[in-house]
């Protein structure tokens, strides 16, 4: 049975055995079981809301060719405004839900990493619309820019909503 885009399971590999299937591969208990499990509990609703933030981010891929195929300037600008305006919104219920959980320290170095950001992020995509020589291309290629720096910041402090405690770059 040929393995290449196959629709069904494959039964045998190719060399004839027995194909292994999720339930046949043995798992061996780990020693971070018990603090895997106290994670999962202290995490609480933080998993569900987090695919929730995530689910409601734009696809930065899907939007940026839809914007591209746009002819009129104007529809242009519209479209990259409207996916700017999505991402920064799930942006900053992202950042609302990890300043929830962290001590007033904590908040403080947030804040000032996020202010340190949006500074990166702005001139980061000044430097990026640049090389398109200007004209309406140019807040095309900016706004596309900021919306797909945006979509990264957000899996970034995503990941502060679900990371393990015990790691070392965890905030929580």
């Amino acid at each position: 049975m040929a393995w290449a885009r196959s629709s069904t399971i494959p039964t045998t590999c190719p060399t004839g055995r027995p194909a292994r299937t999720a339930r046949s591969i043995p798992i061996a208990p780990t020693r971070r079981k018990a603090t895997e499990m106290r994670a999962r509990r202290r995490l609480g609703g933080a998993v569900p809301l987090t695919l929730v933030l995530l689910a409601a981010a734009p696809a930065p891929a899907a939007s940026a060719a839809d914007c591209t195929l746009l002819t009129d300037p104007a529809r242009v600008a519209a479209c990259v405004g409207d996916d700017y305006a999505n991402a920064d919104a799930t942006l900053n219920r992202s950042y609302q839900s990890v300043m929830h959980g962290l001590d007033p320290q904590g908040k403080a170095l947030l804040r000032d990493a996020e202010r340190a950001w949006i500074g990166f992020r702005d001139k980061h995509c000044a430097f990026v619309g640049a090389a398109s020589g200007g004209g309406s291309i140019q807040a095309m290629v900016i706004g596309q820019c900021q919306t797909e720096l945006t979509i990264d910041r957000i899996a970034q402090l995503a990941w502060q909503l679900t990371c393990d405690p015990t790691d070392a770059a965890c905030a929580r």
